[in-house]
């Protein structure tokens, strides 16, 4: 079973800017850290889930932080 990270707040992340998109992955995923320090496989699921929700800053970022899926 895998864990993974959704944002902190669940906004439409590719509405929002580089900073404040790495605050929501980086928050959220070090949330989950907390609980989990040794989870081997970091997990990203994009609020609602749909092609509008993320962009390309969004996934630079997740390769930023070494997400996995």
């Amino acid at each position: 079973m895998s864990i993974g990270s959704h944002s902190v707040s669940h906004p439409i992340l590719s509405e929002l800017g580089y900073s404040k998109q790495e605050k929501e992955i980086n928050e959220s995923s070090a949330f989950i850290e907390k609980f989990l320090p040794e989870n081997d496989l970091k997990v990203f699921c994009y609020p609602y889930g749909h092609k509008f929700s993320f962009n390309e800053t969004t996934q630079t970022i997740l390769k930023k932080l070494n997400f996995h899926l």
